[in-house]
């Protein structure tokens, strides 16, 4: 599919060649609260057991208090080459790089791999627009809301009955149709933020109806 000169496909259809980069390029994961149940359901463990052996508290300077995933050295649960949660990877990974439209590659995706050329992305056509996987961004954008309400409440200590009425409500608000056309309309504004512009004229490459029109075709 070509818009105004642009090759335009879907991440799901890129070729992902396993490398691991992903697996190794950061040292922490974002994580919901429900991937602390999803994850933990998935290999046979507690919530507050998953949460203590792999996740680390984080406090910024502002005195915010979060968690995340600690893949520092790279992710543990990476064996094989392969991810041994992968039925129930976070979205951070399932989305990873491509979690929104992006265009001209190397302004942002490849420069942030640089060290790890044995990724595909780097072979990967300029003259391209990716879209995002648009149903999991939105399942992504509303389990993060959930996490912030619960972050309100976070006071380092991970109980597992305390995160459980999230986790629910993360999950109900899934399935809530006009929460996530809702999300979807704005993800719509931000990726008009992102479009390149043209040489030319200044504008945007891909106005907001045909950015819509795109997302629409992907996302059926």
């Amino acid at each position: 599919m070509r818009v105004n000169g642009l090759n335009v496909v879907s991440s799901k259809d890129l070729p992902c060649g396993n490398c691991g980069t992903c697996c190794n390029a950061y040292g922490l994961v974002d994580l919901h609260v429900t991937d602390l149940f999803r994850i933990s359901e998935y290999l046979s463990i507690s919530p507050e057991e998953f949460f203590g052996r792999y996740c680390i508290i984080i406090n910024d300077q502002d005195g915010n208090t979060a968690f995340s995933m600690n893949i520092n050295g790279g992710c543990v649960f990476r064996a094989n080459d392969r991810c041994s949660i992968y039925p129930v990877r976070s979205d951070t990974c399932a989305l990873y790089p491509f979690n929104y439209v992006c265009a001209n590659l190397s302004t942002k995706i490849k420069k942030e791999i640089a060290c790890y050329p044995q990724c595909f992305v780097h072979s990967l056509d300029e003259n391209m627009l990716v879209v995002p996987n648009i149903e999991r961004m939105i399942d992504s954008r509303i389990l993060f809301m959930v996490r912030e309400m619960y972050l309100a409440t976070f006071d380092g200590r991970f109980d597992e009955a305390e995160a459980k009425p999230f986790h629910l409500k993360g999950l109900s608000l899934l399935k809530d149709a006009r929460m996530r056309e809702m999300v979807y309309r704005k993800m719509m504004t931000e990726m008009m933020k992102i479009i390149p512009m043209k040489d030319d004229t200044a504008e945007p490459v891909l106005s907001e109806t045909e950015i819509r029109t795109i997302c629409d075709q992907f996302r059926t």
